[in-house]
């Protein structure tokens, strides 16, 4: 983010596929791209999305939650209003459900896994046999 105006307009293109959901401060980023792109550069995004089929019907249990390391779930409509309000122009948007498969085994894994360890293995959260009485 610092070095952005170092980096102005070396650049047509500047991808951000699966980062804004692991950094602190998505909007920061983008606004950083946004003062290194040049007149008609290209900010390419891809990122998990919380509105999809796949985490509506899994729920808590959708892979790409990726609880801790996803900081940020960011809806489409929200990023496309940043992106505007950052003066960038949307001119391609794509939605696919890429990991049919992948989603509903990955979901039973996780169930399974909680079942059998009687309860949740949260890594930011004890676990109640761990705590002092």
């Amino acid at each position: 983010m610092d070095l952005a105006p170092e980096f102005a307009d070396q650049y047509d293109v500047i991808s951000m596929y699966h980062y804004l959901e692991h950094t602190v401060d998505p909007r920061a980023e983008m606004a950083a791209a946004a003062a290194a792109l040049p007149v008609g550069g290209h900010l390419a995004i891809e990122l998990p999305d919380p509105e999809c089929t796949w985490a509506r019907l899994l729920g808590k249990w959708w892979i790409s939650w990726l609880r801790p390391r996803h900081l940020h779930m960011i809806p489409i409509a929200n990023l496309r209003a940043e992106l505007s309000a950052l003066g960038l122009t949307v001119v391609s948007e794509q939605r696919a459900e890429p990991h049919n498969g992948q989603d509903v085994i990955s979901a039973a894994i996780l169930a399974m896994n909680a079942a059998l360890i009687g309860g949740e293995d949260l890594a930011w959260r004890r676990h109640e046999r761990h705590r002092a009485s």
